[in-house]
């Protein structure tokens, strides 16, 4: 055999499985840093509402689709040379890496960061390299009304707490939306001077009642801003007369039981105007609806009963002294209070509204709460008028 042949044939041997024994004791093909061209927070530029806050990076990839480590660093200066605070093998997220600064920032400083993902063989390099600022002022919180809660005046009283930021002068800007997506503006101040600990504004237009409104605040100190705090809502119910007299004037909603087809006293509108029920006997009986074993009846007053002396609301029974729960709301759509349960003895008994969270009211639910019972012709609660005693 050719001896150059016989050589190289050798060599082969000798090295190809050096090679690929090098290979998996090394892994030369972990060695490819990993890849990243995805999203990063905060973003190049962006001033951010935080003295501590957190770094991310949606996750690098790698190619051998092994789990990654990621170093981060936090500078006080764009050459890079005054490390302030990293974090060093930092966990792959699921889908997001973050890391949050283990110090305080300062109030109108300009910070840079950069990130790097590593595998157990190779480190990447600092793929991202970014800058953000530390406002001078951060959102006020919105104090009252707190998310969700039911106001009773068309011009509510809107609150904030002092935002945090640097000394000075701080004004604050208001504004009240009709719309979840903040594009239908009702109404809004600028500028409402800071009051220590606590500063307020009453909303400088009427709002309609039975709807929801949105609304935000923002700080201004030394000519700069704040962003806008994140929107809350509340819902206006406030209580607006419709020229009523004193009695129930329309039926908003009724839940009459019928007992098995037995109960005959089922029209509702048995409960409007004056007491006017009469007869001795079933048979000719007259001028009232019978609720049923825990039906129950809401009616529209028109008018907005006031808390005065004694009882605010009297509901007229007749044939005998079933138990009856009051709820009553200022409007039709808002949070019904409950004004607690009472026997209400022929011929009517009496309701306070003082004990509930609301000025006036215009609307009342009665509710039957009689004891279980067999099934009769005028079973439950025999409403014949319910009556508003202070009102307006």
């Amino acid at each position: 055999m050719n001896k150059k042949i016989l050589f190289i044939a050798v060599y082969a041997c000798m090295i190809i499985p050096f090679l690929y024994s090098c290979e998996e004791s090394t892994g030369i093909s972990d060695a490819i840093p990993p890849d990243f061209s995805g999203e990063f927070y905060p973003t190049a530029h962006q001033e951010i509402s935080s003295l501590q806050p957190s770094l991310s990076v949606l996750n690098f990839k790698d190619f051998n689709g092994k789990s990654l480590k990621y170093d981060f660093q936090l500078f006080n200066d764009k050459s890079w040379k005054q490390l302030i605070d990293q974090g060093t093998d930092i966990q792959e997220g699921t889908e997001y890496t973050q890391w949050k600064i283990n110090i305080q920032l300062q109030f109108g400083v300009r910070y840079y960061w950069r990130v790097r993902a590593k595998t157990e063989y190779s480190e990447g390099n600092w793929e991202v390299q970014s800058d953000f600022r530390v406002k001078n002022i951060f959102p006020p919180t919105l104090y009252s009304p707190i998310d969700g809660e039911t106001m009773d005046s068309l011009t509510p009283l809107l609150c904030v707490t002092d935002s945090t930021g640097i000394s000075g002068q701080r004004y604050y800007d208001f504004e009240v939306y009709a719309d979840e997506s903040l594009t239908q503006l009702k109404a809004q101040k600028q500028g409402q001077p800071e009051i220590s600990g606590k500063t307020c504004w009453q909303v400088n237009v009427a709002l309609s009642t039975n709807s929801h409104y949105y609304w935000r605040a923002r700080c201004r100190i030394a000519g700069e801003q704040s962003d806008w705090s994140d929107p809350e809502y509340f819902y206006i119910c406030a209580c607006q007369p419709a020229g009523g007299n004193g009695y129930a004037q329309s039926v908003v909603l009724s839940d009459i039981d019928d007992c098995d087809g037995m109960n005959r006293f089922m029209n509702p509108n048995e409960a409007l105007g004056t007491p006017n029920a009469t007869g001795t006997t079933t048979s000719n009986f007259r001028g009232f609806v019978s609720l049923g074993l825990g039906g129950s009846i809401t009616l529209d007053m028109k008018v907005c009963i006031r808390n005065g002396a004694g009882y605010d609301i009297r509901v007229y029974q007749y044939v005998s002294n079933e138990p009856v729960e009051v709820y009553v709301s200022s409007c039709r759509d808002g949070t019904y209070y409950s004004l607690g349960t009472e026997p209400c003895n022929h011929p009517a008994c009496g309701f306070d509204i003082s004990g509930i969270p609301l000025n006036e009211v215009r609307y009342i639910k009665i509710v039957d709460r009689s004891p279980t019972v067999p099934c009769y012709e005028h079973i439950g609660a025999d409403i014949d008028a319910v009556q508003a005693i202070y009102y307006h």
